[in-house]
């Protein structure tokens, strides 16, 4: 979706137009950027751009983002790669089951965008630091 001078590569994934607008708003200056509005596509996505760091909403028509993640977590092309889940709704147990299924974080969507941009910089500094180790 946009181009940086950045390498790093985030997909995000909501069928929330209004959340997707405002992610990549937000991280459009500092990261390449791809979206999905579902979770198929976020499949399709995730396997031909093999993003850096995955943003997936949790609820989603058709196919659930914790769906998503267990087809990922599957596939050879997509199985490392880092998912944040984006969601907003939040209980303790979905928390636990998003982390059970292989997400690093949990975010709600009601957050400040210092907080998002803080903790996908974290991530993505973690991923670039274990690429030169």
């Amino acid at each position: 979706m946009s181009e940086s001078k950045n390498e790093n590569t985030i997909l995000i994934v909501d069928d929330d137009s209004m959340c997707v607008k405002f992610l990549v708003s937000l991280l459009e200056n500092e990261y390449t950027l791809h979206v999905a509005m579902n979770g198929n596509d976020a499949i399709t996505a995730a396997m031909n751009t093999t993003p850096d760091l995955i943003l997936l909403d949790v609820i989603m028509p058709d196919i659930t983002g914790f769906e998503v993640i267990c087809a990922m977590k599957h596939m050879r092309e997509t199985k490392n790669i880092p998912v944040i889940f984006v969601t907003g709704q939040s209980t303790l147990a979905e928390k636990e089951k998003g982390l059970k299924l292989g997400a690093i974080d949990y975010l709600l969507k009601s957050y400040a965008p210092a907080v998002i941009k803080e903790r996908i910089k974290t991530q993505i500094q973690a991923i670039n630091n274990l690429r030169t180790t």
